[in-house]
């Protein structure tokens, strides 16, 4: 069991470092470290990511994950939750997003019941990405109150914006959240009975849902 915890973590950093460095930062990180894989190498450029990110990620302690991180600034931007590293605002947390993540899910079941969670795992089956017009078809409400759970969603943690062009957006739940939002949902799934998109936009017609959600076209 221990060994298996311990291979899920060296997995999720290979990850974090993949999704936060470039391929020429991670060839100055393993040379910096004095990793014998980047010596047989003149430049980055040469070097495979998938393998030069493992290399790294298995010789390397959580605290040499931090000084790492001191010493390398990672892309802007780039947001990583997992269930053992937590990157945000360029800042990495050794205590994971399972916590945040299962508290998101938690409030998005207390503030829209089983109409969430379907949201939600349909966002999982089609990869972790979704826009507005699909997750309507999903949930069957209008554009305002869809774009209000999408919006709650990345405030609870579980989503991201992750593509705006003029008013197209997309939001996406990281990759490395899946197995942690997976585990929490269906177990969510199991208490509670999930409602159809028809069902949900019956709903909506009828006002049977919260005010929070009673709105026009």
């Amino acid at each position: 069991m221990a060994q298996e915890i311990l291979d899920e973590r060296v997995c999720e950093r290979r990850e974090l470092l993949k999704k936060a460095y470039s391929i020429s930062q991670l060839f100055e990180i393993g040379r910096w470290l004095k990793i014998a894989y980047f010596d047989k190498f003149l430049c980055c450029w040469e070097i495979d990511e998938d393998e030069a990110s493992m290399e790294i990620a298995s010789k390397i302690t959580d605290d040499m994950l931090k000084q790492i991180f001191q010493n390398y600034k990672p892309h802007e931007r780039i947001v990583f939750r997992g269930k053992y590293y937590l990157l945000s605002n360029g800042k990495l947390s050794l205590e994971g997003a399972q916590a945040l993540i299962n508290d998101g899910i938690r409030k998005l079941k207390s503030k829209y019941g089983s109409l969430g969670i379907l949201l939600l795992k349909a966002i999982i089956e089609r990869g972790g990405v979704i826009d507005l017009d699909s997750a309507r078809e999903v949930i069957g409400l209008t554009k305002a109150d869809t774009d209000e759970i999408l919006s709650d969603l990345e405030n609870f943690g579980i989503l991201t914006l992750s593509y705006v062009g003029g008013k197209y957006r997309e939001w996406s739940v990281p990759k490395e959240a899946f197995s942690i939002i997976d585990a929490e949902i269906m177990g969510a799934s199991k208490k509670t009975p999930m409602i159809s998109k028809s069902a949900g936009a019956k709903a909506g017609e009828n006002n049977k849902l919260t005010p929070y959600l009673r709105r026009e076209f």
